[in-house]
């Protein structure tokens, strides 16, 4: 476990949270709560979770909303400040460095 963003987000063990989304996601046809792993939390009530087939989901605990964002990694534009990314990663940005980002994202990730 650790955090980041002075505490306001968590890594967690995904056993945390594993018999909340079993009793939370019985009766979602689609979804079997065994095959997704919470990562980590926010201090706004925001549970991550990644599914065993590399989509990405986001689970409200205040309103009980559940959303595939799985997607919107695959939409959304790159961000604004990815010459700062780099620079903060101390690494050069390479001159294809937006479709490099893009063709990152585009594939499921293994986590």
């Amino acid at each position: 476990m650790g955090y980041y963003a002075n505490r306001n987000y968590w890594l967690c063990t995904p056993a945390l949270f594993d018999g909340f989304f079993r009793q939370m996601l019985a009766n979602v046809p689609e979804l079997n709560a065994d095959e997704l792993s919470a990562f980590g939390y926010s201090s706004l009530g925001t549970v991550n979770l990644w599914h065993i087939a590399g989509r990405h989901f986001t689970f409200s605990l205040d309103v009980a909303l559940l959303m595939d964002l799985t997607s919107r990694t695959r939409t959304d534009p790159p961000p604004n400040d990815l010459e700062e990314i780099y620079r903060a990663a101390g690494v050069d940005m390479p001159h294809n460095a937006v479709e490099l980002f893009l063709e990152a994202r585009s594939t499921p990730e293994d986590i």
